[in-house]
């Protein structure tokens, strides 16, 4: 795994301020319906992006939260791995509305496997627990990460 500079493209932009990335809403827009305005799915976007990265926090160790963010950040097989869990969870957003506050009433076994508030879907669940294969690290490891790890990633 090579290290390299957070970026924006047109898949996904890097916000700075919040160490972490997010949907590009164009991207979001050309490949899925969307139902509401922009500014409902920049917000829709920013929710899903924080109910991600808190889901994959909230399993690994805190000790290791710097690090995760850096390796998410700096390596292109982890930058994949958030591209799958925020797009699987837009989508599944988009499908449910189950991220929306209000009252949500299934029309289907799939959208009612979806109805869950403010937290990730099956599918994403999957991808975040399934982080070892991106690129080696477990992520979501409930235990301290191995030294090299942190050698390797940290300044």
């Amino acid at each position: 795994m090579k290290k390299i500079e957070p970026y924006s493209d047109d898949k996904m932009l890097y916000n700075k301020e919040l160490e972490r990335y997010e949907l590009n809403k164009t991207w979001v827009k050309n490949n899925f319906d969307i139902p509401f305005d922009d500014n409902v799915l920049e917000k829709r976007i920013k929710k899903n992006t924080r109910v991600v990265y808190n889901r994959i926090f909230e399993i690994a160790n805190s000790a290791n939260r710097k690090i995760i963010n850096k390796i998410i950040n700096c390596t292109k097989e982890y930058r994949n791995y958030i591209f799958d869990c925020l797009s699987s969870q837009i989508e599944s957003d988009l499908i449910s509305g189950y991220n929306d506050q209000s009252a949500f009433v299934p029309e289907s076994k799939e959208q009612r496997d979806l109805q869950v508030l403010n937290a990730v879907s099956v599918d994403t669940e999957r991808i975040i627990y399934n982080a070892k294969s991106y690129g080696g690290i477990n992520l979501v490891y409930s235990g301290v990460l191995p030294s090299w790890v942190y050698l390797t990633f940290m300044e």
